[in-house]
């Protein structure tokens, strides 16, 4: 073991061999001091002695010992200083020394390092609020045009400021026909006349309800005025000339068929007090009526237009109808129907106002009334079918 601690003490330099020697030297004392005989030590005093010489050692080496590595000493830095180049905030260059030379060489740029974009990320800087608005053509876009203020007066409204009943369009017929035979599928038309719709079936699209001839007949679905005629009064049409009020009233644009009873219901509500049951006709619904506000340049209130917005939030694509698509027919091949005509009904003769029979009449001068010549002859019946009653 000592040989070891030797050569190990060789190996580490003068310093170390001190050290390493002292270290030995001072186990060995300290274990002769507890077992002699472990270390072959004649007296406790020697292997004292032997230990206090190791203490010794162990100090004198770790004295003259050299530093454990080597201190590095930085050249000087001058100081960075921002860059001409304001352009790029992150670059700075390094200041030349001072020198005597006017053909001194530049100290090249120093640039920093920037944090790198994560991954995957937007190639340029988000913003909080892209300032885009609603995509034109669409409901939403054509609700922030229409004007917002106050419902006007409803005085002086009545169903004949906007015509008096339904018009006849250029082919004919009335805006209630045309209205339902564009609405209806299964359209059954008379075959003498074809303005007149005899029956058909209706998807509501109000209720979502499929309405047919076992449940109602066809004059009992009505034309609504998706814009009400008194809400349009109100809100820009008291001051439209008459005859705009009664194209208002039969714009196909403005008219959707539906159930009576539905029709009642709505009244001349708005947006804000009436929506149709069926809340996947809301967007179309609320589309329509901006169409036509739209189109006929009326306003909304504030209320209506939250209400439509809040419809709206829900299908923010939706588009806004256009004429062609009011103009729109669900079944393009109607059956025709011949009407079988109805009989006649039989009337009675008429009663003489003289007398009460042919025996009556011919016992006082009268009879031999015959078809077509005497007025007389329709007052008897003429039970041998010849043309004559009440033969004298």
């Amino acid at each position: 073991m000592v040989l070891c601690l030797a050569a190990l003490g060789l190996l580490a330099g003068v310093s170390g061999a001190l050290i390493i020697g002292g270290l030995a030297a001072a186990l060995a004392g300290l274990v002769g001091l507890i077992r002699p005989r472990w270390v072959g030590a004649p007296t406790r005093t020697a292997t004292g002695i032997t230990a206090g010489a190791g203490v010794a050692l162990l100090l004198a080496g770790a004295a003259i010992a050299p530093p454990v590595g080597p201190t590095i000493t930085p050249p000087p830095v001058a100081p960075l200083s921002a860059s001409p180049d304001q352009s790029n905030p992150t670059t700075f260059s390094r200041p030349a020394p001072p020198s005597a030379s006017p053909q001194a060489t530049p100290v090249p740029t120093v640039r920093t390092t920037t944090r790198s974009r994560p991954r995957g990320g937007p190639t340029t800087s988000p913003t909080h609020s892209t300032g885009q608005g609603p995509t034109a053509g669409t409901a939403l876009a054509g609700l922030a045009d229409l004007t917002v203020k106050g419902r006007g007066p409803r005085t002086g409204y009545s169903r004949d400021q906007f015509g008096t009943g339904w018009a006849t369009r250029p082919d004919g017929c009335s805006t209630r026909q045309t209205v339902l035979r564009r609405d209806l599928a299964n359209v059954k038309l008379l075959a003498a006349d074809v303005c007149i719709v005899l029956g058909g079936r209706l998807n509501d699209p109000y209720t979502g309800a499929a309405i047919t001839a076992k449940t109602t007949s066809v004059d009992d679905l009505e034309a609504d005025h998706v814009v009400p005629l008194s809400d349009a009064w109100q809100k820009g049409a008291a001051h439209f000339a008459d005859g705009r009020r009664e194209v208002f009233a039969n714009d196909l644009l403005n008219l959707q068929t539906t159930i009576g009873a539905v029709n009642a219901s709505k009244g001349d509500g708005d947006a804000a007090t009436w929506l149709p049951p069926s809340i996947r006709y809301r967007c179309p619904y609320v589309a329509q009526q901006i169409a036509v506000k739209t189109k006929y340049e009326l306003s909304v209130t504030q209320a209506e237009k939250a209400a439509m917005t809040r419809v709206l939030t829900r299908c923010p694509r939706q588009r806004l109808p256009t004429a062609a698509s009011a103009r729109k027919v669900v079944d393009r091949n109607p059956t025709l129907v011949t009407m079988k005509p109805e009989p006649s009904p039989k009337t009675p003769p008429k009663t003489d106002p003289r007398f009460p029979t042919c025996k009556a009449a011919n016992a006082a001068g009268y009879g031999n009334y015959r078809r077509g010549r005497d007025p007389e002859y329709d007052w008897y019946r003429d039970n041998d079918r010849d043309g004559t009653v009440c033969e004298r």
